[in-house]
């Protein structure tokens, strides 16, 4: 009788992009050709280097470093690829753009859904365990776990990987990229186009100056420190081609929610009221169409079950927000 050979799974994660991928040989490093060749570019030209100096110097590293105090530990970061990094900058971003000076005052948090702190878990560093909410929300809402999101249980948590409180930022920050691999991080940061934190601070100066800066986010650091010594030095017009105007103001707690839903694939039909109420005109709609005003109570009331979904809170979304709407949109019939 002929003996059945079993087919060994040889699963590995590819050094360069961090994703986990069958391969012919057990002692591959990388998933294929492709990150191999870009992997031998990158070092042959210093690139990898370059952008781990960029990406370790960047604001969302140091919140990435100050999280890990938070939590103690690295392994929150456990499993993280090029396209998770990614996700997870895409809603720090938000968070960003959510705060952004402007009419409104109200103030966002990056809130976890498995809380930092659980009983026998700590939530981990990723986009689907993050929130963009309000703030006075999420300090009302304190260390409840409603079982979502995603956390790694305490009984799993090494010594090796453990962070002090008071651990400095820089070296805390080299610990990071070693964790998540050296190559995954730099690969992140070329796809993303991590800035720096200079940058930032340079890119909110102008802002708060008022000075218009053609394609700011095209400058490189270098481009826009002489920038502004020139400016600086003579007030020179020449850099100032017109007032400038921001394209971002600030947000609302209903637009907010708007996009948070969609982001987590909430009832289409619950997504569509709250951009009525946010005023977000979709495709083929005019401010007419969706046009819905409501008392500011009420409102309120809505932001805070779509707080309180995002969070495990609420089974029907839709039906609790129709319950306070209803009248409202037979009104604006």
């Amino acid at each position: 009788m002929k003996a059945v050979t079993q087919k060994t799974d040889n699963r590995i994660t590819c050094k360069h992009c961090g994703k986990q991928k069958r391969v012919k040989s057990s002692k591959a490093v990388y998933c294929g050709d492709a990150c191999k060749n870009a992997a031998r570019y990158a070092r042959a030209n210093g690139l990898e280097a370059k952008r781990e100096v960029k990406g370790k110097n960047s604001a969302f590293m140091f919140w990435m470093a100050k999280e890990c105090r938070r939590a103690g530990t690295l392994q929150i970061l456990e499993g993280h690829t090029v396209e998770s990094l990614g996700q997870l900058y895409g809603v720090y971003k938000f968070n960003s753009r959510a705060n952004t000076r402007g009419g409104h005052t109200e103030k966002f948090h990056l809130c976890h859904l498995s809380p930092v702190a659980g009983e026998k878990t700590i939530g981990k560093l990723t986009a689907a365990n993050l929130v963009v909410a309000q703030a006075s929300a999420n300090q009302s809402w304190g260390n409840k776990d409603m079982n979502v999101g995603e956390c790694i249980s305490k009984d799993a948590l090494e010594y090796k990987y453990a962070v002090e409180s008071d651990a400095p930022l820089a070296a805390l920050s080299a610990r990071i990229i070693t964790y998540i691999g050296r190559a995954v991080f730099a690969e992140f940061v070329k796809v993303s186009k991590v800035k720096s934190a200079e940058f930032v601070e340079l890119q909110h100066w102008f802002e708060e100056n008022e000075i218009f800066v053609k394609d700011i986010h095209k400058q490189s650091t270098k481009k826009l420190k002489e920038l502004k010594a020139a400016y600086l030095k003579d007030n020179v017009t020449s850099i100032i081609k017109k007032p400038y105007r921001s394209p971002l103001g600030g947000m609302t707690a209903v637009e907010v929610y708007a996009h948070e839903l969609a982001r987590f694939n909430a009832d289409p039909a619950a997504v569509k009221l709250v951009k009525r109420l946010a005023g977000l005109v979709g495709e083929g709609e005019t401010f007419a169409d969706i046009y819905l005003e409501v008392p500011a109570v009420t409102e309120r009331a809505i932001e805070r079950i779509c707080f309180d979904w995002l969070h495990g809170a609420v089974d029907n979304l839709h039906l609790a927000i129709y319950k306070l709407i209803h009248v409202h949109i037979r009104k604006a019939a």
